[in-house]
């Protein structure tokens, strides 16, 4: 193995590391407000009618993010997200607030460009 394809091993690594480090830290930090109960999102829990599953968003947040972070667990970390995000689009098409479905979509996009780009350069 030559010094050319170490160094771009070691570019692709750390650009999929960036790319899902994103997403899990976006996931720690919302996951931390549902269980803190910050104003906010109680109300929006309340206002889609899921306020007894607030807990449980943040658990599968959580877990999301540890397994988006630990390398050996990255694709199945994808698609736990997904399945999650995909989930919290709906209840905003549901209730017209298409604002709402935006930042999961773009997340889902972020999550699937780095899982791609990992199985591809392997």
């Amino acid at each position: 193995m030559n010094t050319e394809s170490i160094s771009i091993e070691l570019h692709k690594d750390f650009v999929i590391q960036i790319l899902l480090g994103f997403p899990a830290a976006v996931f720690l930090f919302s996951a931390g407000t549902k269980f803190l109960g910050v104003k906010m999102v109680v109300e929006m829990f309340s206002l889609f009618k899921l306020s007894a599953f607030r807990h449980f968003a943040g658990i599968i947040e959580s877990l999301s993010a540890l397994l988006l972070l630990y390398p050996h667990t990255q694709i199945l970390g994808a698609l736990v997200s997904s399945c999650y995000l995909g989930a919290c689009f709906l209840p905003s098409l549901q209730f017209s607030k298409p604002q709402f479905t935006v930042p999961p979509v773009g997340m889902m996009l972020v999550i699937w460009t780095a899982v791609m780009l990992k199985i591809h350069f392997v």
